[in-house]
């Protein structure tokens, strides 16, 4: 018996810097684009929406998947940031923690979407609260409907990173 070949992981290639979207973004794309990624996103900040609207639809139309993660401090500012994921047609809508709101917001969509777990805070996002909690909130993600989580486990203030990932699975 043969094992079937495991695909690779997926990369997810972040057009970021500190927590924002760069503003070259779009002069970037076609080089990343080039390089063979196939999973590529920006930050929610950084640029104005109709620049985040062009990225979306600039990576739809070159073949790969799209991300938005959202970094906004501010329920208010999560909430209009899931909307403008949903209006430009996010495929994958990262971060914040209205998950009861965003998911309504997002329903009939075609946008996933996958919250952080933890106690995100500050900017650029550092992730507090214990490995117990991110385990608890990734029960409770999965109940809801969640894709998946955006696990910030690098940027732990209070648990170790590993832990983290360990409660997360």
């Amino acid at each position: 018996l043969t094992r079937p070949a495991r695909r690779p992981p997926d990369f997810i290639f972040m057009l970021t810097h500190d927590d924002r979207t760069v503003g070259n973004a779009l002069a970037l794309l076609p080089e990343v684009v080039a390089s063979g990624v196939r999973h590529i996103g920006f930050k929610d900040v950084g640029v104005p929406p109709e620049v985040l609207r062009a990225l979306q639809q600039r990576i739809k139309a070159m073949g790969a998947t799209s991300y938005m993660e959202v970094v906004s401090t501010t329920p208010e500012a999560c909430l209009r940031s899931a909307r403008v994921a949903r209006d430009i047609g996010i495929d994958r809508l990262l971060g914040g923690t209205q998950v009861p709101e965003i998911l309504a917001l997002l329903a009939g969509s075609r946008t996933q979407y996958l919250p952080f777990p933890g106690r995100p805070f500050d900017h650029p996002t550092k992730l507090g609260g214990t490995a117990a909690q991110v385990e608890d909130d990734c029960r409770r993600f999965r109940a809801l409907g969640c894709a998946g989580v955006d696990l910030l486990a690098y940027r732990a203030t209070e648990a170790d990173p590993i832990a983290r990932v360990k409660a997360a699975r």
